[in-house]
């Protein structure tokens, strides 16, 4: 499935990208350490969700995610299911 571009569902995105890894944001801290982060994810095709000062990123791959919190920091949540 090509996810350019593509919005999925809850449950779509879980299945397609269960790898997360989990970041915690002071607020008014983000500018250019989220900018980074924006710009690694979306080099590797990722999607995000964001809610108030928690910020989940999703992966398809497991080894991205773990390389992903190793750079930015946060906790790696790895489906093996």
């Amino acid at each position: 499935m090509a996810l350019y571009g593509a919005r999925l569902t809850h449950q779509a995105m879980g299945q397609v990208l269960p790898h997360i890894v989990e970041t915690t944001m002071a607020e008014g801290v983000l500018g250019g350490r989220l900018d980074a982060m924006h710009a690694w994810y979306w080099a590797q095709g990722g999607q995000h969700d964001e809610s108030k000062h928690h910020v989940r990123w999703r992966f398809a791959n497991p080894g991205t995610a773990i390389e992903f919190a190793a750079k930015f920091g946060g906790t790696a949540f790895i489906n093996f299911a």
